[in-house]
């Protein structure tokens, strides 16, 4: 009963993602690239799905060659990792686009099925349970995985970004589509870490169906999640792009433009430190969405960094005046920080130094 039950979540699960795929990669919402590479994350995904659920079926003592073709399909897993940093590479900088110089994110993919398609040619008849071919895929893809996950970080690093903004909301402007998918991309990892140690190495292999179970399930219900995001919080996944407000007037988009600029510059209203896009857009008297798709469009920026721009821009003023005797936390209550290590850390990363550091070299 439990195995035709996780065997019917894995159906939907894969047929799910399928759709979600395609849908993404038809659409023609947000900007482009990053729906694309989105959607060919889930492709993988879907593959993935595949390769675990008729690898579970046991179906090799009625088909010749059966695991082989299965284990070569897994291969594709190889690629995870690389579309996941370019996704995320692509959000932080729209724009860097995938280019011919990334291909070599490719190579161990490609790589890896020709060294598994020559070693299992030589197989006759080839069981992956307890096979070393299967221990060396598994030790190559999560470590490969691992590496990716580094790079990410380093990724984050460079662009003063903090780790956990890809799991916690901390004011950044991350997508939240990907905060939820990044959760899933580490459980499934933990997962096939602990799969790999107990059956692989262990040879426990009364753990399979636990381990495939709940693997279908995280997919099943991440998925329903992203097609729920998808519809509603397009935004979440990835920006908006300009074809989106190509349906707007052009003088009614400069009225807005020019509503949001008076808001910033003469209202000041990025001095409120609960500032949020819907309450900027009750102002603006429009939808937190479109509000944010002008932002992106007309200022190459997101929320966060666009009212942070402002904030830094005055308190480099204060910090710039010699005559004025003020301290650091000063100017970030003043200018609509809510702490100063937020200040300290925007600051940073808007000018390269410290609000001290610029203080010293201005004055």
């Amino acid at each position: 009963m439990i195995m035709q039950i996780y065997h019917i979540i894995g159906v939907l699960a894969l047929f799910q993602t399928l759709f979600l795929a395609f849908t993404l990669s038809r659409g023609r919402q947000g900007h482009a690239v990053c729906r694309k590479l989105f959607a060919a994350l889930l492709a993988v995904f879907a593959i993935q799905i595949a390769f675990s659920f008729t690898h579970s079926l046991g179906m090799g003592q009625y088909f010749v060659n059966y695991f082989k073709g299965i284990f070569l399909a897994g291969q594709a897993g190889f690629l995870i990792g690389p579309l996941l940093y370019l996704y995320i590479r692509t959000l932080i900088d729209l724009k860097k686009n995938p280019g011919k110089q990334d291909l070599w994110h490719a190579v161990p993919a490609i790589v890896f099925f020709i060294y598994f398609a020559i070693r299992l040619s030589r197989i006759a008849e080839f069981n992956p349970w307890g096979s070393s071919v299967k221990v060396v895929f598994g030790i190559a893809i999560l470590l490969q995985q691992a590496l990716y996950m580094g790079l990410i970080l380093r990724l984050l690093v460079r662009h003063h970004i903090k780790p956990y903004a890809l799991i916690l909301k901390n004011g950044i402007g991350l997508p939240a589509g990907l905060r939820l998918f990044m959760v899933v991309f580490i459980l499934v990892w933990q997962i096939k870490l602990q799969s790999f140690i107990l059956i692989d190495v262990w040879q426990r292999f009364g753990f399979c169906p636990y381990a495939e179970s709940l693997y279908f399930l995280i997919m099943f219900l991440s998925v329903n999640l992203l097609a729920i995001i998808a519809i509603h919080h397009p935004e979440w996944l990835y920006p908006p792009s300009r074809t989106s407000l190509e349906q707007v007037d052009k003088k009614a988009m400069q009225k807005m433009r020019g509503q949001l600029l008076s808001q910033m510059v003469k209202e000041k209203i990025y001095h409120d430190s609960a500032l949020t896009l819907p309450i900027l857009a009750r102002r603006l008297s429009m939808p937190p969405r479109q509000l944010s798709q002008l932002i992106h469009v007309e200022f190459g920026s997101n929320f966060c960094d666009f009212i942070n721009g402002y904030r830094v821009d005055e308190a480099k003023q204060y910090l710039s005046d010699a005559d004025l005797d003020v301290r650091v936390l000063e100017v970030a209550y003043d200018v609509g920080f809510n702490s100063k290590s937020a200040f300290n850390r925007v600051f940073k990363k808007n000018t390269g130094m410290t609000p001290r550091a610029f203080r010293q070299s201005s004055i």
